[in-house]
């Protein structure tokens, strides 16, 4: 839909362009979790299709983002300033995380690179946000950046349903509950950590009790 609405990016449509291209990103990111249903599979299939088209968003503005940086919307950008050798209790978690993830059965090198490359963003969303988080008023920024930088081995393997995917997946969903008082957000982190939950069931329930402690009463 937006490569059909847009043929190219140029100094007279960015601004409209980006700002039509991030409604349209945010609209079906949310509307995934709008009315999820109970087929599980066909939840992850929307999530992994809302994903590559919020990432192809962020290809068609490649070499525009210093002009965007110095734009009048600026504001509603995120430039990820955080320290990231700031430390707190999420970024340790994560980074116990990713010294766990090597003891999942299979799991080789090339994967555990592509899921340690989803954490370090997921680390920098988390550390670019604390000023918002701070305040009490946490923007929708903080859930679409990071589907928006994902790599795209790593939407190949929440594709494929792999363990190490789906658990990062619900570390995710603890920023999703930060902005549960935004209208389009609400109860997606908790149905987020349900489904993945759900997905892997009891033998992996381990590897959840964080997130299911941060995002509590799963629906």
């Amino acid at each position: 839909m937006f490569n059909e609405s847009v043929q190219e990016v140029n100094e007279e449509n960015l601004i409209p362009t980006f700002v039509y291209s991030g409604i349209l990103g945010l609209h079906f990111f949310v509307d995934t979790f709008s009315m999820p249903g109970s087929d599980l599979d066909q939840f992850i299939d929307k999530l992994v299709q809302a994903i590559k088209l919020m990432r192809g968003v962020r290809v068609c503005f490649i070499g525009w983002w210093d002009v965007l940086k110095e734009c009048e919307i600026r504001e509603l950008l995120q430039f990820g300033h955080g320290d990231m050798e700031h430390t707190d209790e999420f970024v340790e978690h994560l980074l116990a995380l990713e010294e766990k993830l090597p003891g999942i059965p299979g799991m080789e090198e090339a994967e555990l690179e592509v899921l340690h490359g989803a954490i370090h963003q997921l680390k920098w969303v988390h550390v670019s946000s604390l000023f918002d988080i701070h305040k009490g008023s946490p923007r929708p920024r903080m859930i679409t950046t990071w589907p928006i930088t994902l790599a795209e081995e790593y939407t190949d393997l929440l594709d494929q349903r792999t363990p190490g995917a789906l658990i990062v997946l619900a570390h995710f969903s603890i920023l999703l509950y930060a902005c549960k008082e935004y209208w389009a957000v609400r109860n997606a982190g908790r149905f987020l950590l349900t489904v993945v939950e759900t997905y892997l069931g009891r033998d992996w329930e381990s590897w959840l009790e964080w997130p299911r402690s941060k995002v509590p009463e799963s629906v």
